[in-house]
């Protein structure tokens, strides 16, 4: 009996190691599942509460670490205390696409003020009478016409409702969160946050353990007090996980799809996978998934797109340029510049030749019958007809 106590006492001491590790992963996994607007929302209660912002402000316990390779979105001043924010990506697109236009606002903000200046946005105000009242020149008339004639069509086109006050939060029954935008700066690829106020803008919480203990000795906290701190760091570790998982499969997506990014043809898609990227980034490919199920970006090409579009199979790139092959095979047709339409063995010749594919000429038959596309003899038949009518 002697002999089996401390046995027994380091079998309920690992019991309970492992059960708080399970624990952990089951708040890991949730957390990872919660939708975007509800994490934004957890976030903001989170710093709202006067212990962290003790944490923060007062103990310097807790701060921030900023991400590497993030751009803040852009604001223009108009005069002290009156901020244009580009909150919303209509607006903050168009003055990354125009940024001759920033002195121009600055100079009309500041002669009728911000509420005035909003409700210009929004048709509330004569253009007009602005024109006149900020004795604007010719040319300088046609520049802000054009950027309201552009911002009105992204607000038609996007669905969003535009405020230039307050962060745009999409509704529950929006199909993705846009999160952020990579822009094309020269021969550079740039992150900018879609808001803000971002959890991508502050970067990651670090937490001094150091200053912490040194507190924990000086003020000798109640223990109450220590339990709160505790929940406090605890959750800070699991927001980190998430925050910094986004952040590494956008700056992913970045690296690894510039191709496609510099020029916006779907033909340039790498073949990636969530699995390789999980392994990269030491994560599991579940938590991938999870992380990246409401989420979307928009290119350089002012097209938005959930994330799940950058990770395509092989089998969907080997789709697409097979698809490309019927439509050169089709125009050259029609133009009697080829004889013959491409045999599936012509097709495997050429997916190989030009993509640096291989596969099989049984798996181009299949690819091709998923595509509803006829074999070649029908196809060229179908040509002929065309023609002769």
């Amino acid at each position: 009996m002697e002999m089996g106590f401390p046995r027994q006492t380091l079998r309920a001491k690992t019991s309970q190691v492992l059960r708080q590790k399970q624990i952990g992963r089951i708040k890991l996994g949730q957390l990872f599942s919660l939708p975007e607007p509800e994490f934004r929302k957890l976030i903001k209660e989170l710093e709202n509460d006067s212990l962290f912002r003790e944490l923060v402000r007062k103990w310097k316990v807790v701060s921030y670490r900023k991400f590497s390779g993030i751009r803040a979105p852009l604001t223009v001043e108009l005069k002290d205390g009156l901020i244009l924010s580009s909150d919303t990506f209509d607006l903050q697109s168009l003055l990354y696409q125009n940024p001759k236009i920033v002195p121009l606002l600055q100079k009309i903000g500041q002669l009728i003020g911000e509420d005035r200046f909003n409700k210009l946005l929004h048709g509330g105000v004569s253009v007009r009478q602005i024109e006149r009242e900020c004795r604007l020149t010719p040319r300088q008339t046609v520049i802000f016409k054009d950027f309201l004639n552009r911002f009105e069509l992204e607000k038609l086109t996007s669905g969003d409702s535009v405020s230039s006050t307050t962060e745009s939060i999409p509704s529950r029954s929006a199909r993705t969160f846009k999160i952020a935008s990579i822009e094309k700066e020269g021969d550079e690829l740039v992150i900018y946050p879609h808001l803000k106020e971002d959890y991508l803008v502050k970067g990651k919480y670090s937490i001094n353990y150091e200053r912490y203990e040194q507190l924990y000795r000086k003020r000798n906290l109640a223990p109450e007090r220590l339990n709160q701190i505790s929940k406090i760091f605890k959750m800070l570790n699991l927001v980190n996980r998430r925050t910094t998982t986004v952040y590494q499969i956008i700056y992913y997506i970045k690296e690894t799809q510039s191709d496609y990014l510099y020029s916006g043809d779907p033909g340039r898609l790498r073949s990636l996978t969530r699995r390789e990227l999980a392994r990269r980034i030491g994560v599991h490919p579940s938590s991938i998934t999870r992380v990246m199920a409401d989420k979307s970006i928009s290119t350089p090409q002012r097209k938005e797109l959930p994330l799940k579009f950058f990770f395509p199979s092989q089998k969907e790139i080997t789709k697409s340029y097979l698809q490309d092959l019927i439509e050169e095979e089709k125009t050259l047709l029609q133009d009697h510049r080829l004889p013959r339409s491409y045999s599936d063995e012509v097709i495997k010749a050429r997916l190989y030749r030009d993509y640096h594919i291989a596969i099989s000429r049984r798996a181009v038959a299949k690819y091709r019958k998923e595509l509803k596309i006829p074999a070649s003899s029908r196809r060229g038949k179908e040509i002929l007809l065309a023609n002769e009518i």
